[in-house]
């Protein structure tokens, strides 16, 4: 925990200094959207009245921020495939995988735990859901006040598999792209399935919204573009 406090308050010299902004923008635009989301009012208030075009505008944007959710998992595929890969190759194919998975759970359950045991204080229990990475998974039940950890969740998984993504990209380099698009096929199925055969109403949150194999995509995506930053 003492490397991710120093981290925070410097950079280290090989961060990617340009990933910054593009976390900044995430923030700011899914910030946006819970604001909306819950005060309206005060848009319409600021923009002036709902016919106006600057309103429209505006409105559009901030309904689609859960497009910022995506950018996070696409920075995070290529910041784990950008580490692992030079792992990779300093070690002629081969990840320390439990390393990874410790490093993993120390830099996200520090915070993960404070939060909770504050949380804890003031509901009278403690969200063991949230604490299991799997929230996302029993999205809403018996996880009161921690629903919006389901993200946290999301990438502690794609982390289990993420090692062995990349072990397969680097050694059949000359297949590559095939894996990451086998990957996204399968996701973008599941999601198929679901708007089709199911009442999306009642379905989207627990079965797409929060759902790991409803975020593959982006996260396979951004983990492509850090094997290709670091082969080339």
């Amino acid at each position: 925990m003492k490397p991710n406090c120093r981290t925070t308050f410097t950079r280290n010299p090989g961060a990617l200094e340009p990933l910054d902004g593009l976390r900044a923008i995430a923030i700011i635009w899914v910030f946006a959207l819970h604001v909306q989301y819950l005060y309206g009012k005060i848009t319409t208030l600021c923009l002036g009245p709902a016919n106006s075009s600057i309103l429209t505008v505006v409105m559009y944007s901030l309904q689609h921020g859960d497009i910022g959710v995506d950018i996070f998992f696409v920075l995070s595929g290529f910041l784990i495939s950008y580490i692992l890969m030079k792992e990779c190759h300093k070690y002629e194919g081969k990840i320390d995988v439990f390393n990874f998975y410790r490093g993993r759970v120390l830099r996200l359950y520090g915070p993960l735990v404070i939060a909770t045991a504050i949380l804890a204080i003031f509901i009278g229990k403690i969200v063991w859901l949230t604490l299991l990475f799997v929230n996302n998974i029993f999205y809403g039940e018996n996880n009161e006040g921690f629903v919006h950890t389901w993200s946290v969740a999301v990438e502690m998984q794609m982390y289990l598999i993420s090692p062995f993504i990349l072990i397969a990209m680097y050694r059949f380099k000359y297949d590559v792209w095939f894996i990451p698009f086998i990957i996204s096929l399968i996701s973008t199925l599941i999601n198929a399935y679901f708007i089709l055969e199911t009442d999306i109403d009642e379905t989207y949150s627990r079965q797409l919204y929060v759902k790991t194999w409803s975020r593959l995509s982006p996260y396979v995506f951004g983990m492509t573009v850090g094997y290709w930053f670091v082969e080339n």
